[in-house]
C-alpha cells in the first residue's frame, strides 16, 4: 500500500502553494502596511491632540472665558445649594460670554444630572465633548 502525499502547504496571505504564511512576501508587505497604517493614525493622533490642546490653552486666555468661568463657579455654588434655576441662569449668562465655554456645558449637563434629565444632560455633555475631546468631567458623566 502506497503512502498518500501529504496536502501541500497553501499561505494564507497570497493563497498559494508551497510555502507557509510566514515566509511569504505578500505577507511580510501586509504586516508592513498594517505598521505604517498604525504609525500615521498614531502620528494623526497625536497632531489633533495637539491642536486641541493648542486651541484650549487660547480659549482660556481670552478675557470672555475669565468672565464665563466666575459665572460658572457661581452658578456651581448656586447648584450645590439647590438652587437649579438660578444657577441655569449663571451657566446661560456664562455661554452668552463665551459660547465655547465647555465647563459651561459640563456644569448645565450635571445639573440636568441632578435633576433626574439624563437626555438633556447627555446632549450637554456631548457638545462639551465636540468642543474638547478630551474633557475628562464630560467623558465621566457621559459613561454613567
Amino acid at each position: 500500500m502506497a503512502k498518500e502525499c501529504p496536502k501541500p502547504v497553501k499561505c494564507n496571505y497570497c493563497f498559494a502553494e508551497g510555502h507557509f504564511s510566514r515566509e511569504c512576501p505578500s505577507g511580510q508587505r501586509r504586516q508592513d502596511n498594517v505598521k505604517r497604517m498604525r504609525e500615521e493614525e498614531e502620528r494623526e493622533r497625536r497632531r489633533r491632540d495637539a491642536h486641541v490642546v493648542r486651541h484650549v490653552v487660547e480659549r482660556t486666555e481670552r478675557p470672555e472665558y475669565r468672565e464665563a468661568q466666575a459665572l460658572v463657579r457661581e452658578g456651581i455654588d448656586l447648584g450645590r445649594q439647590g438652587k437649579f434655576k438660578e444657577a441655569f441662569e449663571k451657566y446661560q449668562r456664562a455661554l452668552i460670554e463665551d459660547p465655547l465655554h465647555t465647563d459651561a456645558y459640563v456644569a448645565r449637563g450635571a445639573g440636568y444630572v441632578n435633576q433626574g434629565k439624563l437626555k438633556e444632560a447627555a446632549r450637554e455633555f456631548t457638545r462639551a465633548l465636540k468642543m474638547d475631546p478630551n474633557h475628562a468631567n464630560a467623558g465621566k458623566y457621559l459613561e454613567v
